[in-house]
């Protein structure tokens, strides 16, 4: 498990909050102990002061009395009643070697004197609430002149000055910084561990409610990826769907252009036909004009001609739209002329041109052949004849003309210039072109996806791009590029929404 895992574990669970409490607690109480430790070394550092003092001051007064001859006083308890009274102090002058039997030592000074001969030069002990502070007498040169008898010598330990107090003087001292000292270790404590509760109930919600959105926005999220499966599907579905829309009016417009010289080649045969049983009535008479015949034969001739030129041109159609339709109904990779697959999109929609006073003009090198999905190209150039139909030339009501110019650049990349002069587009329009269902003709039959197939089949079929510019009033011009060899591999539609009017 990662430590971040751990990290959540423990937020999301506050029976682990309990540890962390207990945790914190015994931090808490080490330093109170810690703390409470220090304050007592002081005070017992205080009693040793206080007693070290004594014991200096009265070294320092036997030395001077001492120097002086010494004093003599006679033997009484009142100094040491005086000195308990007035300090809270006892001293006791003692030695193992005492000349008084009342200065004799108690076990514990016992001790001390021995260990005064090893080394030591003062003690301390604290029991029965008494502190106890013992320092070392050495034997001076003045000492002699009354414990030389006892077999001293000089700088001998000759004894000690055992000076106690009670211990409750020491500790009333520093009581008021052991309460101190318990108010700020459980008062931090409180507060820490309220603020520690408060935090992690606050981070534990947090967690609790990202993790609510976080499962929110995953189902979300997987509702929007059906979504976006059922509407591309269904994008898919409407752009086959705009594809065979199309094509049905170009067999419609065929349908419509065959049925003219498919009726006169019809009208022609019919004509040859009673031309030529005129001629077999004349050759059954008994006599036989020569230029009634002749007249027979020119008109078989004249109307022969005239059914072959027009079944010529709707065989012409014919293949045209064959060719047309194979193309778009299938993204085949195939040699193609592409000043021939222009005629063959001008004459596809020829039936819906030749009412209007709009021009087609084709302006692109003879034997100019390319390879690659010619149905992605006708698609192309069909959907933005139309579209120039329909918007920048009103349906029809509008004069003009549509310019397709085709030119191959020296690194074999074509280039297309779609040109037409209608009523153009302003700023907004332009940069909603290539959207999908985006149409101005919104309740009028118009569906928003022929640019957009425009744009899709040019980026993603035939791996250019595509640029479009125009102004209210002046027309519109785009510009499409792509190699001239297109690679089988790259027929695959995927659709795409496009920003602002532009390809790259």
């Amino acid at each position: 498990m990662s430590p971040a895992s751990h990290r959540e574990r423990f937020i999301k669970t506050p029976l682990y909050w309990v540890g962390a409490i207990v945790l914190f607690a015994a931090l808490i109480a080490t330093s109170y102990f810690w703390n409470a430790s220090n304050i007592d070394r002081h005070a017992h550092a205080m009693g040793m002061l206080r007693a070290r003092l004594v014991f200096n001051m009265i070294q320092t007064t036997r030395a001077w009395i001492a120097g002086h001859g010494g004093v003599f006083a006679p033997d009484s308890p009142e100094l040491s009643s005086l000195l308990v009274r007035e300090g809270n102090l006892r001293i006791h002058l003692t030695s193992l070697k005492p000349i008084n039997p009342a200065n004799a030592a108690e076990p514990w000074e016992a001790e001390v004197l021995r260990r005064f001969e090893a080394g030591e030069r003062e003690a301390v002990s604290v029991a029965a609430h008494q502190f106890r502070y013992m320092g070392a007498l050495s034997v001076t040169q003045t000492c002699l002149q009354c414990h030389a008898q006892q077999g001293y010598r000089l700088g001998d330990i000759r004894g000690g000055i055992g000076i106690t107090q009670p211990a409750d003087n020491v500790y009333q001292v520093v009581q008021p910084q052991h309460r101190t000292n318990l108010i700020v270790h459980v008062s931090a404590f409180a507060l820490i561990a309220a603020l520690l509760l408060a935090s992690l109930a606050t981070i534990r919600r947090h967690v609790l409610q990202l993790e609510l959105e976080r499962d929110s926005r995953r189902k979300t999220a997987e509702i929007l990826a059906d979504k976006v499966n059922q509407l591309e599907a269904a994008q898919s579905e409407l752009v086959q769907s705009e594809k065979m829309a199309s094509l049905g009016r170009m067999v419609a417009g065929f349908a419509h252009e065959v049925n003219t010289p498919v009726g006169v080649a019809v009208g022609a045969v019919s004509h040859a036909l009673e031309a030529l049983g005129r001629s077999e009535k004349l050759l059954d008479s008994e006599e036989v004009e020569e230029s009634d015949l002749r007249a027979g034969f020119a008109t078989l001739r004249e109307a022969s001609s005239l059914a072959l030129s027009n079944l010529q041109r709707a065989a012409d159609m014919v293949a045209s739209f064959k060719r047309t339709s194979v193309d778009q109904t299938s993204n085949q990779i195939r040699e193609f002329d592409i000043a021939q697959l222009i005629d063959d999109v001008f004459r596809g929609q020829h039936n819906v041109f030749k009412r209007t006073q709009i021009e087609l003009v084709s302006d692109c090198p003879e034997n100019l052949t390319l390879h690659g999905p010619a149905g992605a190209l006708v698609q192309v150039l069909n959907n933005l004849v139309v579209n120039s139909y329909l918007h920048a030339f009103k349906e029809g009501e509008r004069a003009g003309a549509i310019r397709i110019a085709v030119s191959l650049a020296a690194d074999h990349r074509v280039h297309i210039d779609y040109r037409d002069n209608g009523v153009g587009m302003d700023a907004e329009t332009l940069g909603h072109l290539f959207e999908p269902f985006f149409t101005t003709r919104r309740g009028k039959g118009g569906s928003g996806l022929g640019m957009f197939i425009v744009y899709n089949l040019v980026t993603q079929v035939l791996r250019g791009g595509i640029q479009c510019e125009s102004q209210p009033g002046q027309g519109m011009h785009c510009g499409i590029e792509f190699d001239s060899v297109t690679p089988a591999s790259s027929i695959n539609v995927i659709p795409t929404t496009p920003v602002k009017g532009k390809a790259p």
